[in-house]
């Protein structure tokens, strides 16, 4: 009777997990429905665009402090408790497209030349619309439970192999590959594998596991930070966060994440004001620290408007080509492409051509400095929605997967610093983001061929007799 009862119950399970299958496939996909929600937004945003005393400029604050609203609102219901790739996005809209039209309404201290903060708003805000409601969209987000790690052996093995990046990002601070990003890479590689490891741990976590991960936090602030790239420490701290979301109760840790932004982005301001000044000291009292944040939209409306009076010569697919290759070294590719970066910098300032300056206008900016305000935007939001999509997707099949290997750990984190670093997509376009998150990818990938190559390997075929052992008898 026993030996009947399995069979049946091995069934029962594969169903369940099908059914969960099913479900994760459901809850992380986008739904083809338009919903109410989307044409309640789409009158809002249409109510926002009308001059309110006939104030040409109020539909810029309007439609700021609306997509702000709706960038929150998205966040906060994609994914249920977990923190994910779609919400990473609206992150990053609200921090660098919606806060600074808000912001560039009361006060524009780097205005450059003609721009055009309405269209470029209108742009982002409809466009979010459109990733959202039709990509990213998600039907069920009550099923959305991480799965956590049984196997103490994977979560100590993940935890000592992210200290031991961490540690090996410290002593490559001052060496040549600095160059190149992998201190910095192998730090935050190290403790995203860190929080992965300690925070998918089946068992209770104590304090000493937040403890574990705060250092090593603090230890990248202090000792491989250089003060440039502030955003990745925003990133390392979303990625964090997304580690140790489900650990909480509800949404706490996205509630905690979304009230920290203003205090950290004040931080982060002074700290930059003073960084700056320490490298000039005539520094002008101006600066407030925002720039960085605030710059990408300014430029991404000045290329809205020099696209629409036909002063842009198109790239095309070139940063997206250089972006492809930002990983090869330049002493061994002297005449390789510049980034897109660069680009900006050679186009809106030619008088510091050759001196390495660089600029940001978005990662929408980018796609119209390649192909044109239409056709750019065009193909911006099916490349982007169905990129995020893919990633979201994949992130939550890994949150139900049992962990029972050092490769799925080292695949968890992948996706976990991937979806993180889409605030740098957004932020700097295409070569920003895989010239940061490469060296990320790279150090991990090196973990797994020194630790886990063999080990995986000797799983397999542990399992591949196991099978082929229950099929004899």
């Amino acid at each position: 009777m026993s030996l009947d009862k399995a069979p049946l119950a091995g069934q029962q399970a594969a169903a369940t997990e099908a059914h969960d299958e099913t479900d994760g496939t459901r809850a992380g996909v986008s739904t083809r429905r338009v919903s109410s929600a989307f044409i309640f937004w789409c009158s809002l945003g249409a109510l926002a665009n009308v001059p309110f005393l006939g104030i040409q400029e109020l539909p810029q604050l309007f439609v700021g402090i609306l997509g702000l609203v709706q960038a929150v609102r998205a966040y906060w219901t994609s994914g249920g408790q977990r923190i994910t790739a779609p919400g990473m996005y609206m992150v990053a809209s609200g921090l660098f497209i919606f806060f600074p039209a808000i912001y560039l309404f009361f006060d524009d201290p780097i205005l450059h030349g003609r721009v055009d903060y309405v269209a470029a708003v209108n742009i982002a805000y409809w466009s979010q619309l459109g990733l959202f409601y039709f990509f990213w969209q998600q039907k069920d987000a009550r099923r959305n439970k991480v799965r956590p790690i049984s196997d103490r052996r994977v979560t100590h093995w993940g935890m000592f192999a992210g200290g031991l990046l961490v540690i090996i990002g410290l002593l490559l601070v001052n060496s040549p590959l600095a160059q190149f990003g992998f201190d910095d890479g192998a730090s935050f590689a190290g403790i995203a594998l860190l929080a992965v490891s300690s925070f998918r741990r089946e068992a209770r976590l104590t304090v000493w596991a937040y403890l574990l991960v705060i250092a090593a936090f603090l230890i990248y602030m202090q000792f491989v930070f250089a003060g440039f790239g502030r955003l990745q420490i925003g990133a390392l701290g979303i990625t964090i966060a997304a580690a140790a979301a489900h650990r909480w109760r509800g949404r706490a840790v996205k509630l905690a994440l979304l009230a920290s932004f203003p205090p950290v982005l004040s931080y982060l301001a002074a700290s930059r004001v003073a960084f700056s000044g320490s490298l000039n000291p005539n520094q002008s009292a101006s600066v407030t620290g925002l720039e960085s944040a605030i710059g990408p939209f300014v430029r991404f409306a000045e290329l809205i408007h020099l696209d629409s009076v036909n002063e842009i010569t198109h790239t095309g697919v070139h940063t997206f080509y250089a972006a492809a290759v930002a990983l090869i070294p330049r002493q061994i590719w002297p005449t390789k492409p510049i980034g897109f970066g660069a680009e900006l910098g050679d186009f809106f300032r030619p008088d510091l051509l050759g001196r390495g300056h660089s600029e940001a206008a978005l990662f929408q900016g980018e796609w119209v400095f390649a192909f044109g305000a239409l056709i750019g935007l065009g193909l911006f939001i099916p490349v982007l929605g169905l990129m995020v999509a893919w990633l979201d997707k994949a992130a939550f099949r890994a949150s139900r997967i049992a962990g029972s290997s050092r490769l799925e750990v080292l695949e968890m984190t992948a996706l976990l610093i991937l979806s993180a670093s889409i605030t740098d997509l957004i932020w700097g376009g295409s070569f920003t983001y895989v010239s940061r998150v490469g060296p990320r990818l790279i150090c991990l990938f090196a973990v797994f061929l020194v630790f886990g190559w063999h080990v995986t390997r000797a799983q397999g075929y542990e399992r591949l007799r196991r099978n082929a052992r229950k099929t004899t008898l």
